[in-house]
Order: structure tokens, then C-alpha cells, then sequence
């Protein structure tokens, strides 16, 4: 039972020394962060800000111009750091 759990600590560390596996982790994170908040934010605003549902829509109407550039800083962020660790390989 021992050699099990004295494996478990080297086991954790290898799968987050794995750079695909932590990138499609992260990904999956944001993507559901994201879908959480395009879902209820129309909600949010109009129960805790008090206001209108149709300004409530033009608030969140610019979300997808957000989500966007999410996305490019997030490629370009990944795309630098593998880059420079293949440059140090």
C-alpha cells in the first residue's frame, strides 16, 4: 500500500509537467467560466443593479467583442510561451 501512495506525489507532478494537458485544462476552465457567465449576465445585471432588461442586453451586447480578444491574448500568451521553451530546448 505504501509504494502506491509514494507514487502518487511524482504521478501529480507528471501530468502538471505536461504543457498539452495543463493548455487543455485551462481551456476547458475559461470555456466553461465563459459559457457561465454569457448565460446569466443579463440576469446578474437586471437583479443586482436594478436595471431595465433591454439595457440589461445592450450591456452585455458587447461581451462578444471581450470574448474575442480573450481568446487572441490567450492564443497569442500560448503561442509566445511555447515558442520560447522549444527556443530553450
Amino acid at each position: 500500500m505504501y509504494g502506491v501512495c509514494a507514487d502518487v506525489p511524482r504521478s501529480v507532478w507528471r501530468v502538471c509537467d505536461n504543457p498539452v494537458y495543463v493548455c487543455i485544462v485551462l481551456g476547458a476552465c475559461s470555456h466553461v467560466t465563459l459559457v457561465g457567465f454569457a448565460t446569466f449576465l443579463t440576469k446578474y445585471l437586471q437583479a443586482h443593479f436594478a436595471v431595465s432588461a433591454a439595457l440589461a442586453s445592450i450591456y452585455t451586447g458587447t461581451r462578444h467583442h471581450i470574448y474575442s480578444l480573450t481568446l487572441l491574448f490567450t492564443y497569442l500568451f500560448t503561442y509566445l510561451l511555447f515558442t520560447c521553451l522549444a527556443s530553450a530546448l
